[in-house]
């Protein structure tokens, strides 16, 4: 075990497949992980969105 804390974020589906970001935190480190991950999630959205389109 790394002992780091990890959150995934899902952005939805590309191709038929999972797309998504994976953070990681010092362990402990929860609230923070927690607090950055909705934080970024909305340009996250907006930037896989993006990619998406300009993709097809």
């Amino acid at each position: 075990m790394s002992r780091f804390c990890q959150i995934n974020i899902p952005l939805g589906m590309h191709d038929n497949l999972p797309v998504s970001v994976s953070l990681l935190a010092r362990h402990g480190a929860d609230h923070f992980l927690l607090n950055l991950a909705q934080a970024l999630y909305p340009t996250l959205k907006e930037q896989a969105s993006i990619a998406w389109e300009l993709g097809n």
